[in-house]
């Protein structure tokens, strides 16, 4: 079994690696014994902080390296297992060269609220580095407003990107990265999609106009179960109130629109002077015909001949202006209010023995 002592201090590891990158990354050196040289860690915290150490130094060298996704990974990972002001500014500055600016002012505030360990000046210098990134780096952040009209912000689901925006935050400038994003909200059957283009420093607003809200119906009150139905009865309770009459639960009618009323008698008068006139026609039109059966090969007297005209003429007249009245009042009879309770029918006829209206009004 290996001994302790047979395995140097992980910030003497630490003051090993920093001399073979001197040269390569100076800040590394740095970073390394500021991070891991703290002696009043337990024993069984070195294996994390070991850890820490291989990931921050692999994570330095990448970002030297100009690789700042493996730097932004390691990085990240370190500073989670053990949070110093050193990997939290070397994070901060991976995160800005990727663009995620406020991830990295997120980091940047993190390193300076991180505990001082080890060399406290190392760490003292890290923390005013990071507060001057952050101080520059606030600036540069965008800021997207969303705004929502017609609809209550907790029913409407907004995500950016995918990543869904809590509906406290609707209406509020929100930090975001710049570049492009896309935006979808969605309320039920309703859904809205926009892309939006933010550069460093933008201030934008995006407003979404959904339909307007439905009124709410109130909910009907629950009646009390009657006492004979079976129901659980609870000890102490008062007695039930009585169920409303079953005539109070009914939908009220409004007040009676009679200002139509008076179209069904007119209705019924031009319909029957309608019919006279019809009858009017067909007796002058008889009488007219006996008096041209008088005249003998169609040659008649003067005075059968007068006769002939006038009836023929009182005919005509009697029978379009009957048919005028008789249509128009069957309209008058169609337009107008009725009871629900009574359908209005109307038949009519004519025959040789003259007209006959029949119907139900």
């Amino acid at each position: 079994m290996s001994n302790v002592a047979d395995h140097p201090a992980p910030a003497a590891r630490a003051t090993g690696a920093c001399r073979s990158q001197r040269r390569r990354a100076p800040a590394l050196c740095a970073l390394l014994v500021a991070a891991l040289s703290g002696s009043t860690a337990h024993a069984q915290d070195d294996a994390s902080r070991a850890a820490a150490r291989q990931l921050g130094a692999q994570g330095v060298e990448a970002f030297w390296a100009n690789d700042f996704t493996t730097a932004n990974d390691k990085l990240d990972r370190a500073f989670r297992i053990y949070a110093t002001p050193t990997l939290g500014l070397w994070s901060g500055r991976a995160r800005l060269k990727l663009g995620q600016l406020v991830e990295a002012a997120e980091r940047f505030r993190e390193a300076t609220r991180a505990s001082v360990v080890g060399d406290s000046d190392t760490q003292k210098k890290a923390q005013t580095e990071a507060k001057q990134e952050l101080d520059k780096l606030t600036a540069r952040i965008p800021s997207l407003t969303i705004q929502i009209q017609n609809a209550d912000p907790s029913t409407v689901t907004v995500t950016l990107d995918g990543t869904p925006i809590p509906s406290a935050l609707i209406g509020e400038p929100r930090p975001t990265n710049p570049g492009p994003h896309d935006l979808v909200a969605r309320r039920g059957d309703e859904h809205y999609e926009r892309h939006v283009q933010l550069a460093e420093g933008d201030s934008k607003r995006i407003s979404l106009r959904f339909h307007d809200a439905i009124a709410r119906v109130p909910d009907a009150p629950v009646e009390p179960p009657p006492p004979d139905s079976g129901g659980p009865v609870e000890l102490g309770s008062q007695d039930p109130a009585p169920a409303a009459p079953r005539a109070a639960l009914q939908p009220q009618r409004g007040p009676r629109d009679d200002s139509g009323a008076i179209l069904k008698p007119l209705g019924i008068v031009a319909i029957s002077l309608g019919a006279a006139g019809l009858v009017t026609s067909a007796a002058t039109y008889l009488v007219a015909r006996n008096k041209l059966d008088q005249c003998e090969d169609r040659v008649c007297d003067p005075d059968v001949k007068s006769s002939y005209d006038a009836m023929k003429a009182v005919s005509t007249v009697s029978l379009y202006a009957g048919a005028a009245l008789a249509i128009g009042g069957v309209v008058l009879l169609v337009v107008a209010p009725s009871d629900e309770q009574e359908s209005a029918g109307l038949r009519f006829g004519i025959s040789p023995q003259g007209a006959a209206v029949h119907g139900r009004f």
